[in-house]
């Protein structure tokens, strides 16, 4: 029934993350309204997912999912599945928003403002109940069941709790390289952008939904999925670099259309 204090590392690593990539949003004068703006599109994504896959992922799952064989072909089609639903819901539904309506057409702040709000409020959903959960069980372990304290154990081992802390920050790269993919489509009137953010992100969530059942109740497992996270954060991140100097450019292209102000002729 023992827990130590690294039980909470999980959900304080996704809260100080939250409030880090806040700061560095703030530092590059980033604006609050489109990060407040990132975060509502995507508490929307998340409750049109929810309402899609609650009838339709069981179906799915039941037609495709064969038990106890993870590297089946049907079950490997599921967690296809599973990240393309995220990609229409998360991905396309944004860039269908920002194509079509004047929300798109901004500046490299407000795009980086938008990315980083859509994962920092995905951060602290997930992070700020289990702080509050974990430091609960540390405080009165027998008021929960023994099949909690099994699985709270497993987060002693501080190798094994931080891969789960680490998590948001990698996350929430990935979300604002996503969110940078398609405001640089719409500026720069590329569509192709779109299919790349889409097919990256339905990747990073087939991977996810793999996870899942494939299992991370060992260091060794939890890590070598947690592997591919950091190699897909990476790359989030060497990706927001290249958007930022192709916005860049395209900024000078395209004044009329990302301007903040309008472009007064001098006539």
């Amino acid at each position: 029934m023992n827990l130590s204090i690294w039980i909470i590392l999980p959900g304080a690593g996704a809260t100080i993350f939250a409030v880090a990539f806040t700061i560095f949003a703030q530092k590059r004068r980033c604006p609050w309204s489109y990060m407040g703006l990132g975060a509502l599109a995507w508490i929307i994504a998340i409750i049109i997912k929810y309402l899609v896959a609650s009838p339709v992922t069981p179906l799915v799952y039941q037609l495709l999912y064969v038990p106890d064989k993870v590297w089946a072909p049907g079950s490997v089609l599921f967690y296809i599945y599973v990240g393309v639903l995220t990609s229409l819901t998360e991905v396309l539904l944004t860039w269908l928003v920002l194509r079509y309506t004047r929300l798109g057409h901004v500046t490299w702040s407000k795009a980086l403002a938008f990315g980083i709000g859509f994962g920092v409020i995905e951060a602290l959903y997930q992070g700020i109940p289990s702080l509050v959960t974990n430091i609960s069980a540390l405080v009165s372990p027998l008021s929960l069941s023994s099949a909690t304290i099994s699985n709270l154990q497993l987060l002693n081992n501080p190798i094994f709790s931080l891969g789960p802390a680490t998590d948001r920050f990698f996350a929430t790269l990935i979300h604002v390289f996503a969110n940078v993919l398609l405001f640089y489509g719409v500026v720069s009137k590329q569509n192709r952008w779109l299919w790349i953010a889409f097919t990256y992100k339905c990747l990073v969530d087939t991977v996810a939904a793999f996870g899942m059942f494939w299992g991370v109740e060992t260091v060794s497992k939890l890590w070598r999925l947690e592997a591919i996270l950091w190699v897909l954060g990476f790359t989030a991140w060497w990706g927001i670099k290249q958007i930022h100097r192709r916005y860049a450019v395209d900024q000078t292209t395209y004044p009329v259309v990302i301007s903040a102000a309008p472009v007064r002729s001098s006539n």
